[in-house]
């Protein structure tokens, strides 16, 4: 799924909104309103992704939450457009 401003995923207990997605930075901020990190707010550049989420120690985002795996997901950017059918596709997950 492509993330865009105002796009929104679960994982797990959680729920994490797209508050900024910033084109010349190459950096999105996504904003947890649901579950153990509600009100964090987080950024994630290009130059990290793919930007692994899950329970585990060493992902980028460790969350605290038993509905999860270990490494539940990932973000990852797409530059130049991105996959197929797309025109501004910046991350998804």
């Amino acid at each position: 799924w492509v993330l865009c401003k105002g796009a929104s995923f679960a994982a797990g207990n959680s729920v994490f909104n797209v508050e900024e997605v910033n084109e010349l930075r190459e950096k999105i901020t996504i904003h947890c309103s649901k579950g153990p990190m509600r009100g964090k707010l987080i950024d994630i550049y290009a130059s990290r992704c793919p930007f692994v989420f899950g329970r585990a120690h060493e992902a980028d985002l460790c969350i605290m939450d038993r509905e999860l795996s270990r490494k539940h997901g990932a973000i990852v950017y797409l530059p130049n457009g991105g996959g197929a059918n797309s025109k501004s596709r910046k991350g998804g997950v």
